[in-house]
């Protein structure tokens, strides 16, 4: 109460590999978020993937080892493949083998990963609850989805529309061409 908020976006990071593609289908989703964990909604995640077998899920990151015993059960799904920990600067060299990233986080504050995804031109599903949801409905860079099972479904649905995810490349592609300010340059101007 009585608090002017302020709010400057950190933006994302182009992968020095962008290029822009166009898929022919869309099946291969990537959470790349770091941390395999509830606050970062992997449950949810892999779940739906779990139910799901005709699309597959690439993780990238640890399991939070006190939450290890929710998910090691995932472990022996065949189309959630867990590729482990990947050194940052390595990720962008994988991530363009993937049609779309998902984050559906609980609580975020802003997801940096979320940003790289988008920075190697792939569309994405966030929730919104992660922290870079308004600029991704803001740019239309993927679809915003609240964390209901249904509305994640609608989401991932919508995603694999091939008229509908090549329109979010085409969003991705045009900002990215456009120049845009840093996020020092932005503080500085604030």
């Amino acid at each position: 109460p009585n608090k002017q908020y302020h709010i400057v976006t950190y933006g994302i990071t182009v992968s020095p590999r962008y290029a822009k593609i166009k898929r022919i289908a869309i099946r291969n989703f990537v959470f790349a978020g770091g941390t395999i964990s509830l606050e970062k909604g992997c449950d949810l995640l892999f779940e739906y993937f779990t139910n799901h077998p005709e699309l597959s899920l690439h993780v990238y990151g640890e399991c939070v080892p006190e939450q290890e015993y929710i998910f090691s059960k995932y472990y022996e799904v065949e189309n959630i493949l867990f590729h482990g920990h990947i050194n940052k600067e390595e990720l962008p060299e994988h991530l363009p083998k993937y049609d779309v990233g998902i984050h559906l986080s609980r609580f975020d504050a802003y997801s940096l990963s979320v940003g790289e995804i988008i920075g190697c031109g792939l569309p994405v599903v966030v929730s919104n609850m992660t922290g870079i949801a308004s600029e991704v409905q803001k740019y239309n860079w993927g679809i915003v989805t609240d964390l209901s099972n249904h509305s994640i479904s609608t989401a991932i649905n919508q995603i694999c529309n091939l008229d509908i995810y090549n329109t979010y490349v085409e969003f991705i592609d045009t900002y990215i061409m456009e120049s845009h300010k840093s996020y020092g340059e932005k503080m500085l101007d604030f």
